[in-house]
């Protein structure tokens, strides 16, 4: 008891008393505990536990990673459940063991130990992958599908659903943080329309949440991640139609003034077209002093001229474009992202609608140190706007912890930073130092010119940043509430500590 700190041993009673500082300090010694835990777990779930030296198949959990920092941390064993009654089995056995565990979906998370944990469990959702469609106008889906799979296996049904835009992201984690979508504009963040949740619980029990049963719960989970247990299944809606009209759009970046006054219709009343949507990504390229602008525009229909919203995007002068209706699944396949395997970090932050401040925050990117440093692979930043028909879908079914209500239009942005890791240079520290700093200058300028708003999107968020408090004091401790109700001793608190927490 002596190592533990004051403000520590305050921050566990808070979660749950007693029971949880015991919880906590038994967790010491875990070498040992999760070796008992892995080999219990072997013998129950046999051909689904993976040890250093199961090499197949503990590589494979391990390569699916995005960021190497997650990549490179070493679990004592990865556990690969296929049904929920795996997962709660888990839960009771990391519990029970004290052992502490990880999960991941897609493994898109950037920052260390997000989705893996050293020497503990790190359950790997890739077997619960399942895209079911359903007689009611929903389709059941697993937290370890990618969405391109998601739509491989809708788009020959004329149907689709509102998932990630990039084919291999996961569908768990983008799901829990809010979820944006080509659909978005119309239809509300991705947790909008999710009907129902089957959750294994703190105590692995298996239970639903949605407006009719475990409501707090429902609510809680529609922006509040990994916090109250763990999702197996999630019933979404159905929307019609998977062909749209679509594709890229490059320029370079001498065009960035014109691509900004395009991009600035998406979110005027007078002009937005809520079937339409489309992102800025400029891209900063150090060792090849390059800057590119790429855009994905999409239309949810598939229409046979270039929709009007879209006219002026298709007129400026562009050094690749290719355009024209296909699948839901072939617009997510062809958007760009790193490969994985590279350090990488992200921050977030979102102001009222404006376009000065793309201008702005490309021309503060190019007096930075890290923009002519040649050990950075790539910095982009990446423009969204958020009208207010999103906005207004996060009333939908009881509401979402967001905290976004009436404040549109917004416009967020992500920021960026991909390079190698360099064991004698200390470039980690270097380029998160730059990128808090880069973000904490953004949001100096919208609260100079007026522009400020508080929402953090959660799955672009670094740990550094408050996601839960961008949310609003009261939705911010109404999530703590309902997190001590479901997990009186802290489990998903303190026995899986990734990812972006509440206490």
């Amino acid at each position: 008891m002596a190592s533990l700190t004051i403000p520590f041993l305050t921050s566990v009673l808070l979660i749950g008393g007693v029971q949880a500082l015991e919880l906590v300090r038994s967790v010491d010694n875990t070498t040992a505990t999760c070796a008992t835990a892995c080999s219990t777990l072997r013998t129950a779930l046999p051909g689904k536990v993976f040890g250093a030296s199961d090499t197949a198949g503990y590589q494979e959990s391990k390569s699916e990673y995005f960021s190497d920092w997650n990549g490179d941390i070493n679990p004592a064993c990865f556990v690969v459940p296929t049904e929920a009654e795996d997962v709660a089995l888990i839960v009771k056995t990391a519990k029970d063991t004290h052992c502490p565990f990880a999960a991941k979906s897609g493994g898109h998370t950037y920052f260390e130990s997000a989705s893996n944990i050293e020497n503990g469990i790190t359950i790997d959702f890739r077997g619960l992958n399942q895209v079911t469609p359903n007689g009611d106008g929903t389709v059941s889906l697993g937290p370890g599908g990618r969405w391109g799979d998601v739509y491989d296996t809708l788009d020959p049904l004329n149907i689709t659903v509102l998932g990630g835009r990039l084919r291999h992201i996961g569908v768990g984690g983008l799901l829990l943080g809010g979820g944006t979508s080509f659909l978005t504009p119309e239809h509300g963040f991705a947790c909008d329309n999710i009907c129902r949740y089957q959750v294994v619980n703190a105590d692995g029990e298996i239970i639903w949440a949605s407006q009719e049963t475990n409501s707090d719960l429902f609510w809680a989970l529609r922006g509040g991640a990994n916090n109250f247990g763990l999702v197996v299944r999630f019933d979404v809606d159905a929307v019609p139609g998977s062909n749209f009209w679509g594709g890229t759009i490059d320029y370079d970046i001498s065009q960035l003034q014109s691509v900004a006054s395009a991009f600035g219709a998406l979110a005027d009343p007078k002009t937005k077209d809520d079937k339409a949507t489309t992102w800025i990504v400029v891209v900063r390229q150090p060792a090849a002093n390059s800057w590119t602008i790429n855009t994905v525009p999409v239309y949810s229909e598939p229409v046979i001229e270039t929709p009007k919203i879209f006219e002026p995007f298709v007129k400026i002068p562009s050094t690749k474009k290719n355009l024209r209706i296909a699948r839901h699944g072939v617009f997510a396949n062809e958007s760009m992202d790193a490969p994985n395997g590279f350090r990488c970090d992200g921050f977030v932050i979102t102001m009222k609608f404006n376009t000065d401040i793309i201008e702005y925050a490309i021309n503060k990117a190019k007096s930075e140190p890290f923009s002519n440093n040649t050990q950075l692979l790539a910095f982009t930043l990446g423009f969204q706007q958020f009208g207010q028909t999103t906005l207004t879908h996060t009333n939908v079914r009881g509401g979402n912890p967001l905290g976004l209500g009436d404040s549109g239009p917004l416009i967020m942005i992500q920021v960026q930073f991909l390079w190698l890791k360099n064991e004698s240079s200390p470039l980690d520290q270097e380029f998160q130092s730059a990128g808090q700093q880069f973000i904490a200058d953004l949001g100096a300028w919208a609260k100079e010119q007026g522009h400020e708003n508080s929402y953090l999107y959660l799955n672009y968020a670094d740990k550094s940043q408050d996601v839960f408090g961008s949310y609003g004091q009261a939705n911010k401790e109404r999530l703590q509430r309902i997190a001590k109700q479901y997990d009186p001793e802290g489990v998903f608190q303190k026995l899986m500590p990734g990812g972006l927490k509440l206490f």
